[in-house]
C-alpha cells in the first residue's frame, strides 16, 4: 500500500514539474527577447505604454534583458534561438564556456560566448547537421526542449 502511495506522489511531482515548465515557457514567450549589445541605462523608446513595460524595465534593471543599442527593445519581436539561450544563461547563471563551436556561429558574433555557455551547460546540442541556427526564430517545441534540459527534467520521466 505504501508503494502505491509513493508511486502516486512521484507521479504528482512529475506532473507538477511539467506544469511548472509549461507555465515558465508561456511566460517566456510573453516577454521580450534578451539581446546582448546595449547598455541597461539606455532609454528604450518602444516600450512606453507597452503592456509589458514594467516587466521589461525590471528585467533590464536585473541585467537579464537589454535593448538593441539603438533605443529599441523590440517587445513585439519574435525571439531568436541565440536570444533565448542568452536569457536562460543569465537566469541560471551559466558562466563556463565550451571549446566546441558550431559552424554557423561566427567567433565575433555577440552571441558566440552565450552559445558556448549554453552548450557547456548541456541545454543545447544543435540540429541534425551540427548547426545552432542562432538567428532563427525559436519554436515553442525547441524552447520546451531547452527548458526541460535547463530544469533537469528527463523527457522520458514525464
Amino acid at each position: 500500500m505504501r508503494f502505491m502511495v509513493q508511486k502516486t506522489k512521484n507521479k504528482k511531482v512529475r506532473w507538477f514539474a511539467l506544469l511548472l515548465s509549461i507555465c515558465i515557457l508561456c511566460a517566456l514567450f510573453s516577454l521580450p527577447p534578451a539581446v546582448s549589445l546595449a547598455s541597461s541605462q539606455e532609454e528604450l523608446m518602444d516600450i512606453k505604454a507597452h503592456w509589458a513595460e514594467a516587466v521589461i524595465l525590471k528585467w533590464v534593471n536585473q541585467g537579464l534583458a537589454k535593448g538593441y543599442g539603438d533605443g529599441r527593445f523590440g517587445p513585439n519581436d519574435s525571439i531568436t534561438r541565440a536570444e533565448f539561450v542568452t536569457l536562460l544563461n543569465r537566469i541560471f547563471g551559466y558562466q563556463i564556456t565550451s571549446e566546441k563551436s558550431f559552424p554557423d556561429v561566427k567567433a565575433g558574433a555577440w552571441y558566440a560566448a552565450e552559445i558556448a555557455k549554453a552548450y557547456q551547460a548541456g541545454i543545447i546540442s544543435g540540429d541534425n547537421n551540427g548547426n545552432m541556427n542562432p538567428e532563427a526564430v525559436i519554436s515553442r517545441q525547441e524552447a520546451a526542449v531547452i527548458l526541460t534540459r535547463a530544469f533537469s527534467l528527463a523527457a522520458d520521466n514525464l
